[in-house]
């Protein structure tokens, strides 16, 4: 009898492969290669696009950083120059409250000085004319009691002159 070897033996041995194992494995490789040629290259793309975007993400609030810094720097320097300009215009606006009140000032010492002079002048005239009208009288009342005095009349004007004038010379 040959020597054979039983049936038994060749399906307990775990090195021989089954054809069962073949199919299995045929099976596996071919789930590899359908995953492998369809399913990884959209799942990779989907991934890169999704690393592109969050590198896209990462750029745009970098952007925005710098952009939100420039922003503060313009708005720091914007509030500087108004800060700036308000002093300026607040120390104008003195320097012209300051030249209203000195032009105030002199026009109302040029007022009150015109008005003083006036009065003066008007005063010094008015005591013109009541020396002239006192002179008259006094002269007149001086007239009158020579007359009395001398009991003749004075008729002469040139004597009532000199009269007078010889009278209120004494009284000066």
């Amino acid at each position: 009898m040959p020597h054979t070897v039983p049936h038994t033996l060749a399906a307990g041995n775990f090195l021989i492969p089954n054809m069962t194992f073949v199919v299995e494995l045929a099976a596996f490789i071919i789930v590899l290669v359908v995953l492998w040629r369809y399913v990884i290259p959209p799942v990779q793309q989907a991934v890169n696009a999704r690393q592109e975007m969050a590198r896209k993400l990462v750029s745009d609030s970098e952007e925005a950083k710098q952009l939100l810094e420039k922003a503060q720097t313009a708005y720091k320097t914007a509030m500087a120059d108004a800060r700036h300009g308000a002093a300026q215009l607040r120390a104008q606006a003195e320097q012209q409250r300051r030249e209203i009140v000195e032009s105030a000032s002199t026009e109302a010492e040029a007022g009150a000085a015109e008005i003083i002079s006036r009065g003066q002048a008007q005063v010094e005239a008015e005591r013109r004319q009541a020396v002239r009208q006192l002179k008259t009288d006094l002269g007149n009342l001086a007239v009158d009691l020579a007359e009395k005095i001398l009991g003749e009349a004075l008729a002469d004007s040139q004597r009532q002159e000199r009269l007078i004038e010889r009278f209120l010379s004494h009284i000066e």
